[in-house]
């Protein structure tokens, strides 16, 4: 592995992190949440104080990558003795400690869980211990206790494998498109109702479900058997492995092209009507009554909507125990991440505050936060992992490269943003900054990658933004869209309902 790593600069330490101080009293069961969400759960009885009732409890958090790094928590597993080293990925940090001047004992095992975008059951739970260097070393990887969010996983995951599979992969199409995101793409109860019976919302007259068969010309089986819960596990279970898998939201083109159609629709029959009416003199508005399954309202019949929030299933918590204070770290090795590959990732550090800077990579959607070392080749080159450059490493997603240190004590400092490949070669020059400044570029770490939101094409917003002329109108058409599609719905009953799986 890389050698001769810097002592971490006394910029970054768990020090800068916000504490959390709470009276708890001993005697009663306690749920604390902490500020970053953090939940901790403290029976009746699990603390001891020499005869006192209350206990006085420190918490920090360090759940986004900017704490992670201001904090100087390198996600790096080190076992001296062996000289093996392990590149961890994150899934969120947590300290609790005993404020000064108490001597509490810990008796039965305090929960803890901790807010996560997704959950991987090879997570595991490790024990920060600081090392000679000042830096933390997590030690003593543990099984993270059970977690009733794993059962709701592992049942999404059959229903999946028996239903889905044959036809549907999440990371790509097989006979119908991939699947990944779907629960964000659709709202819950659309989507629900076009499971169970996709060719009754197709006979109702839903411009999406037809639309998104005249692509295909494949029907998919029925499923109405499956109830609520058994949904919400499956979705859940796409929902979950979409974002462990590192996958970005794809765009719905099908969905972009009827609702621009839609309002395209919308105005121009708005247009004829008032012009009908000028002419006449009367006129009455007719409104088209289209009935759905029970319980769907559809977005299809006129109303215009600006944005579309579709809900999120995801996992929200990693739960363990714990028996003893300190700093505590869910991580998984990188070699154990799917998607990782071995690669070589080079740094070449340049410029008068070479010598002053410790070397960093940030992968912000899995959580690292590894430090390098020189390399056995060339000076001022830097690698993570091992002395000719090698490491495990996700591809295909952003990642940084961070150089931070301090000269006469104030910060030096660079940043630089790349996409992961197997093979790269980087320079990065430090220089002196403010540590506003410094906050301000490591806040921009904290993002999760994932658009929550459908926003209108451009097709939409010029409809509304048109002079509603209807010579206008046609000019405004959306581009590259059928906007035909769903329009005739009687060709769209012809297909009988099938059953099976997907």
């Amino acid at each position: 592995m890389p050698g001769n790593i810097k002592t971490n600069p006394g910029h970054f330490s768990p020090d800068n992190l916000p504490s959390f101080l709470v009276d708890v009293d001993i005697t009663k069961d306690t749920v604390l949440r902490a500020p970053g969400g953090s939940l901790i759960h403290i029976p009746a009885g699990t603390l001891e104080a020499e005869g006192d009732s209350h206990v006085k409890l420190v918490i920090r958090e360090a759940l986004c990558m900017s704490d992670i790094i201001r904090a100087g928590l390198v996600t790096i597993a080190s076992d001296e003795t062996s000289n093996i080293r392990q590149m961890l990925s994150s899934g969120g940090m947590i300290d609790i400690e005993v404020a000064t001047g108490q001597a509490v004992r810990i008796t039965k095992a305090i929960g803890i869980s901790i807010p996560a975008s997704y959950i991987d059951k090879q997570m595991q739970l490790y024990q920060g211990s600081p090392d000679k260097r000042g830096n933390m070393n997590w030690i003593d990887p543990q099984p993270l206790a059970p977690n009733p969010q794993f059962a709701t996983l592992d049942t999404g995951k059959r229903l999946f494998e028996y239903n889905c599979s044959p036809c549907h992969a999440i990371n790509r199409p097989i006979v119908g498109p991939a699947l990944a995101y779907i629960s964000r793409l659709r709202e819950k109860k659309w989507l629900y109702a076009y499971t169970r019976n996709n060719e009754a919302v197709k006979r109702s007259g839903d411009r999406y479900a037809i639309c998104l068969y005249s692509h295909g010309n494949i029907s998919m089986p029925v499923f109405e058997n499956l109830t609520d819960h058994e949904l919400d596990q499956l979705y859940t279970y796409i929902g979950n492995e979409s974002i462990r898998m590192h996958l970005k939201v794809p765009d719905d083109n099908i969905k972009k092209c009827v609702d621009s159609c839609s309002l395209y629709h919308h105005l121009k029959d708005s247009l004829l009507k008032a012009r009908e009416k000028l002419v006449r003199g009367n006129g009455q508005r007719v409104t088209e009554e289209i009935k759905m399954p029970a319980g769907y309202i559809s977005g299809d019949t006129g109303k215009i909507i600006s944005k579309v929030r579709p809900p999120a299933y995801q996992a929200v918590y990693y739960q363990f125990n714990i028996k003893t204070f300190g700093w505590y770290n869910i991580d998984i090795s990188q070699q154990n991440t799917e998607g990782v590959k071995e690669s070589e990732l080079i740094v070449r550090l340049q410029g008068a505050y070479s010598q002053e800077s410790n070397i960093y990579l940030v992968i912000p959607s899995a959580k690292v936060f590894a430090e390098g070392g020189p390399l056995d080749a060339h000076e001022n080159e830097y690698g993570f992992y091992t002395g000719d450059g090698r490491l495990p490493l996700i591809n295909g997603v952003k990642a940084f490269i961070l150089a931070m240190g301090e000269k006469e004590e104030k910060p030096v400092f660079a940043m630089t943003s790349f996409i992961t490949t197997e093979k790269q070669t980087l320079d990065i020059e430090p220089k002196t900054i403010s540590p506003e400044a410094m906050n301000a570029e490591l806040r921009s770490l904290d993002f999760q990658g994932i658009d929550m939101e459908v926003k209108d094409t451009k097709g939409a917003d010029a409809l509304r933004e048109t002079t509603r002329e209807l010579e206008e109108v046609e000019h405004l058409k959306p581009r590259n869209c059928d906007c035909n599609c769903g329009l005739i719905t009687d060709s769209t009953a012809t297909n009988e309902p099938q059953s099976g799986r997907k």
